[in-house]
């Protein structure tokens, strides 16, 4: 199982290297994680950084993006 440490370094790699729906996920787990070990209060600045990310993929315009995907980024945010 993956560490909150691992996670995180995780999103940071695939954000610098521009995979940021790979970083969304990345930090949308670590949020959930967060929350079920420490409790919702816990999880600070996560939800807001995965939806920072999740602004700058859609900023990028719809048309480059599949079904898949945006039905996905809606699961993201509406569990955040």
């Amino acid at each position: 199982m993956l560490g909150l440490e691992q996670l995180s370094a995780l999103a940071h790699r695939a954000e610098s290297e521009g995979e940021l729906w790979l970083c969304a996920r990345y930090l949308s787990v670590m949020c959930v994680t967060k929350a079920r070990s420490d409790g919702s209060g816990s999880v600070g600045e996560l939800p807001h950084r995965a939806l920072d990310v999740i602004t700058k993929i859609l900023s990028k315009g719809f048309a480059q993006l599949s079904d898949q995907v945006l039905d996905d980024i809606y699961e993201v945010q509406l569990a955040m």
